[in-house]
């Protein structure tokens, strides 16, 4: 997914990082963020100030909560996954979600991986 920048003229960039020991740990993990609440952890710096990208990887039954945000972008990047009242998502299936409140996704049948973002900008 491409995230446009907030601000005009930069460089473009590349980084490059490692997540296994946090993705094994559980829960939601930030890969990729411009978001000033995910600053003191480690991901991938993004210029742009309302967007974040987090991963999980989920034991069979094991649940995240979303986060709250007025845009989510849920992916299926493997497995099954419940999505807290809308039902089973597979293998690149993808939701777009608008006011989160906090929903949960859950695996089913095995182990799922999902890439969420999380994005707080207004339109226009």
């Amino acid at each position: 997914m491409w995230v446009v920048p907030d601000t005009a003229g930069i460089q473009p960039g590349y980084e490059q990082l490692d997540i296994t020991e946090e993705l094994e740990r559980g829960g939601l993990v930030t890969v990729a963020s411009g978001m000033a609440k995910h600053a003191d952890q480690r991901a991938i710096r993004i210029q742009n100030q309302y967007a974040g990208l987090l991963a999980a990887r989920l034991a069979d039954g094991e649940s995240v909560t979303l986060p709250d945000a007025p845009f989510v972008h849920l992916f299926v990047a493997r497995g099954a996954v419940d999505l807290e009242s809308s039902g089973l998502l597979e293998t690149g299936d993808a939701a777009r979600i608008t006011i989160s409140e906090g929903r949960r996704v859950t695996a089913v049948g095995g182990s799922a991986e999902v890439l969420v973002w999380e994005m707080h900008a207004q339109l226009g």
